[in-house]
């Protein structure tokens, strides 16, 4: 496949803050960044059912619904850990799982060999193999017990085929009672412990995976049998508690950083058109105390340092450094290069002087004192100097060398002990720090108070506690409720809604914010001069999807994922709480507005009724107060209505009531108050300024417009109204009854002197 600018790959994971998961990570961003290729890191939850755990799992199928959003229509490459996303699963629900990515993206599956789809897998014979024969040729154990899952899913089937191979070459025949299939989990213990209850004279058991090994602790610390003296145990993967249980777990080292590189680089090769070498990772046996070892564990950097050639130098402050940015800090590099060519002539040559030492010294010395948070890598350096130190101690040959070996070993370990209090002050300073900028990130989420576009780029601000560069947040349409077991939707178009970019925080206008699936990697905001390595968060609350988001997480910060996750999945359902809320407000408010308008509204002649004119009419006099206006009341009535409606119809009646509202529409200006007050009855307000004496005016007016009416109208009766004026000064007035009065006074003056025939022709 042609290049065409950066590819971007996905990374499938299980939780993120696992072990295994965070270490492919790790490897598949190293792989990235030599290959200059964007990263999405999706970390889901587990496929398989884990709802025996408790009740924290109750929402983590929602986690697996950002799977859904890894296809080949929006990447380039995906490597899925297929064997801990699924590790309880089928093959051939591992299969379904990868196929639903589609056919025109290649897929690595990680872990899991799944047939007719590349792979990269821990050798999962060779050192279960090495395991038992520990147990029998070091120990002396002939009845050992294999702990393992269904042989449908291929890690327990070669995991156990290793077992087998290990019997074989001791000549002891393989024995199925002493084979237990179980479920590959924590969930194993009632199990086991029905197992071992029935055979108490195993003596040594191997589990398939070390989340077994767990449950077989709890049953013999429940059974009162001693692990490493009654019952030697090992397990596989080496987790990052193995170390820490009581006795120490005996483990098959898998390095997952090596799994998540190699298929990264296998997925490029691919895309490269050329041919996969490296689909298995070896794997090694690591004897702790609970298989009855009692020496000097083995470590990662023994192997790195295996063979002391100047290309391991980088592969050591990557295991170092955790493959952080640190490792690639030309001081760092510098000076463990300082280190390292001293250590390669001590092994070429077979000495060291004092010289050399001093070298070494000033080396680490230069590293500590440059980067003071080396505290977070303390164990690593540790390991390292100890594999270093066991590495020399066998190539130095003259008894003084071996002499200041000893003394430069207690000199670094002098070091590193000295300034270790300091830095462990400082580690507690900074977390006390994390802690305060991630409630910081707490009151902020959850007090939000404004929904739409602006909300979003707010939670945005608050990311840099994480030192999260860039981020991006995509909505659904709409929340989609999704109940566990449901089939999730195929959402075809998001709404991209805000953005961050360094200090920049950028919300994305409404008619903009339509994107589709195709681009939700590529979303032409993204950084163009520059790779990158994306961490999707999952924005979620309960059983609702509200969408995603992606963010420049560093590795060391993965642990405050699924913090983000919650935070973001409450505020993002607050402003959509919000947002609904503004809009039936809204919705109110018109609605309000509609019946004060119909309450306030003559529903014949469309004119204000009794109540809606006193209501403006009052206003309109209180804004003539502040300007010193005067104005005039009307009154007026329709003459003779009860003729019209007695001698032609109510529906006449009606007609002339409309006819006279239009007219007095007429009359006066758009900026009066004109309301009908009662059966014939009208009031008008008339705000003049300073103008005096409009009485005659106005009745001209009026009259002008009367007779032009009656002309046209073709009724056989005439419409006209009497009208009655009272002229005011705003300021002089509070309540305005005694305004219309004083108009209803003249208006019956007015209808006591006038005298005319409702006829237009003398009937």
């Amino acid at each position: 496949m042609e290049k065409k600018g950066r590819y971007v790959f996905g990374m499938l994971v299980a939780n993120i803050t696992d072990t295994f998961s965070n270490e492919a990570a790790r490897g598949a961003m190293a792989a990235a960044e030599q290959l200059d290729i964007n990263l999405i890191v999706i970390p889901g939850k587990y496929i398989c059912d884990t709802s025996y755990l408790n009740s924290d799992t109750t929402y983590e199928y929602q986690y697996n619904n950002l799977f859904k959003y890894a296809n080949d229509k929006n990447l380039d490459a995906i490597c899925a850990c297929v064997g801990t996303i699924a590790y309880a699963n089928t093959d051939e629900e591992k299969k379904a799982f990868i196929e639903q990515f589609g056919s025109g993206v290649p897929v690595i599956s990680i872990a899991s060999k799944i047939d007719g789809q590349e792979y990269v897998v821990f050798d999962n014979t060779q050192s279960v193999r090495d395991a038992v024969n520990y147990l029998i040729r070091e120990e002396g154990k002939t009845k050992i017990a294999c702990l393992t899952g269904s042989l449908s899913n291929s890690d327990c089937a070669e995991r156990l085929e290793g077992y087998k191979l290990a019997l074989a070459d001791n000549g002891i025949a393989y024995d199925e009672s002493l084979v237990c299939f179980v479920n590959p989990s924590r969930a194993c213990k009632d199990d086991f412990e029905s197992y071992i209850k029935a055979n108490p004279d195993v003596e040594a058991v191997v589990c398939a995976n070390d989340d077994m090994c767990l449950a077989v602790y709890e049953v013999c610390a429940d059974l009162g049998i001693q692990i490493g003296e009654d019952l030697l145990v090992v397990g596989f993967d080496d987790m990052d508690y193995d170390e820490k249980l009581d006795p120490p777990l005996a483990s098959v080292r898998a390095s997952a950083v090596d799994l998540g590189y190699s298929a990264v680089v296998n997925a490029y090769e691919l895309l490269q058109g050329r041919e996969i070498t490296s689909r298995n990772i070896p794997t090694r046996f690591i004897p702790r105390a609970s298989c009855g070892y009692v020496g000097r564990p083995v470590t990662d950097v023994d192997a790195l340092i295996s063979e002391m050639t100047p290309d391991r130098l980088q592969k050591v402050l990557y295991f170092i450094y955790d493959g952080t940015d640190i490792c690639h800090d030309p001081v760092i590099v510098k000076n463990m290069g300082r280190v390292f060519d001293v250590l390669l002539e001590t092994e070429k040559n077979g000495v060291i002087t004092e010289e050399m030492a001093f070298e070494i010294r000033d080396a680490l010395k230069k590293m500590l004192d440059y980067h003071k948070e080396y505290y977070m890598f303390i164990k690593n350096i540790q390991q390292a100097a100890d594999a270093l130190y066991h590495r020399l101690k066998g190539s130095i040959k003259d008894d003084a060398g071996k002499a200041l070996l000893e003394i430069l070993y207690l000199e670094v370990y002098r070091m590193l002990s000295r300034e270790v209090g300091v830095q462990i002050n400082r580690a507690s300073e900074a977390s006390i720090e994390m802690l305060r900028r991630s409630n910081i990130v707490v009151r902020d989420t959850l007090m939000v108070r404004r929904g739409g576009g602006e909300a979003f780029s707010d939670l945005l601000k608050r990311l840099p506690v994480f030192e999260i560069n860039s981020s991006f947040m995509y909505l659904l349409p709409e929340p989609v409720s999704y109940k566990k077991g449901d089939r999730f939707y195929d959402i075809s178009r998001w709404r991209f809604v805000a953005y961050s970019e360094g200090d920049k925080v950028v919300s994305i206008k409404e008619k903009d914010r339509d994107i589709p699936l195709s681009n939700l990697f590529r979303n032409g905001r993204m950084p163009k001069d520059r790779r990158f390595t994306l961490v999707m968060a999952d924005l979620y609350s309960g059983e609702q999807q509200f969408g995603m988001l992606l963010c420049e997480l560093k590795p060391q910060f993965f642990e405050y994922l699924e913090f983000i996750t919650y935070q973001f999945g409450a505020a993002v359902r607050i402003i959509s709480l919000i947002g609904e809320l503004e809009r039936h407000m809204n919705k109110l408010h018109h609605d309000n507005e509609e019946l004060a308008g119909i309450s306030r509204a003559d529903e014949l002649t469309g004119l204000l009724n009794r109540r809606g004119f006193h209501q403006e009419a009052q206003a309109a006099v209180q804004k003539g107060k502040a300007r010193g206006s005067c104005a005039v009341m009307v009154f007026a009535d329709l003459d003779y209505l009860k003729f019209i409606n007695d001698r032609y119809g109510h529906d006449e009646g009606d007609y002339a009531l409309k006819a006279s509202a239009a007219l007095l529409k007429k009359v006066f200006r758009s900026t009066d108050v004109i309301g009908r007050t009662g059966g014939d009855e009208f009031n008008i307000l008339a705000i003049l300024g300073n103008e005096r004496n409009i009485e005659q005016r106005i009745l001209a007016r009026k009259q002008k417009l009367v007779d032009e009416l009656n002309a046209t109208s073709g009724k056989p009766y005439r419409i006209d109204l009497s009208m009655g004026m009272c002229e005011f000064c705003c300021a002089d007035v509070d309540d305005l009854t005694s305004v219309i009065k004083s108009a209803d006074n003249k208006l019956y003056e007015v209808k006591q002197q006038r005298k005319y025939n409702p006829y237009k022709n003398e009937e």
